[in-house]
């Protein structure tokens, strides 16, 4: 909610009128909604995270798996896959489960993602592993939008520190994940980011 004016009967002059004039919550209500806002911003951290995680192994998963750029683009493509599923899933699943659950159902469905990719399995799991996170990320992405968009207080201001959260997550996941890399046991990054969800 924007600030409102207001103009000043004796002067003429106009002062803005902030969203804590207004505010009508209590102190444990507003506690909440930052530990609320806190968490879904861990959640999109993560999905940054898991999003600038795949670059930076793709050198190793391509050596790993003995194929091509055309084949380990199919990781993509079930990522893709995944999240456009999720994100056609999610007004139903929202209906059904409310929003509580469905956010929880998206992170079972990353820890899931990520247990099966950690012990590097064969390709074909290891890529329908990528469907699975991608379904995950896009209940969590609409899920934590749509709670954000619709705060009474802040919500411009909280939806753009939700949106940095991405972004902090996408820069720091190639830092870590270009050292796994590196290793003889590149895929237990999966474990890391198993570990993050928790």
């Amino acid at each position: 909610m924007a600030p409102a004016l207001s103009k000043s009967g004796d002067t003429g002059e106009t002062a803005i009128i902030g969203d804590d004039e207004h505010d009508t919550r209590t102190k444990k209500q507003k506690m909440t909604e930052k530990i609320q806002f806190s968490a879904l911003c861990w959640c999109i951290f993560l999905a940054g995270w898991n999003d600038g995680t795949t670059g930076p192994l793709l050198p190793r998963i391509q050596e790993v798996y003995h194929v091509g750029f055309i084949i380990v683009s199919l990781i993509f493509i079930f990522a893709c896959l995944g999240f456009i599923s999720g994100a056609l899933a999610n007004v139903h699943l929202t209906d059904r489960l409310g929003f509580g659950k469905t956010i929880i159902l998206g992170s079972v469905c990353q820890i899931i993602a990520y247990t099966l990719q950690s012990p590097a399995p064969p390709f074909p799991v290891f890529v329908m592993a990528f469907t699975i996170n991608g379904f995950g990320v896009a209940l969590q992405d609409a899920q934590a939008n749509g709670f954000v968009a619709s705060l009474q207080h802040n919500g411009e201001t909280k939806m753009g520190l939700l949106h940095a959260a991405y972004g902090a997550g996408a820069l720091i996941a190639p830092l870590i994940s270009t050292q796994f890399a590196q290793l003889q046991c590149w895929s237990f990054h999966y474990l890391v980011s198993l570990d993050a969800k928790r």
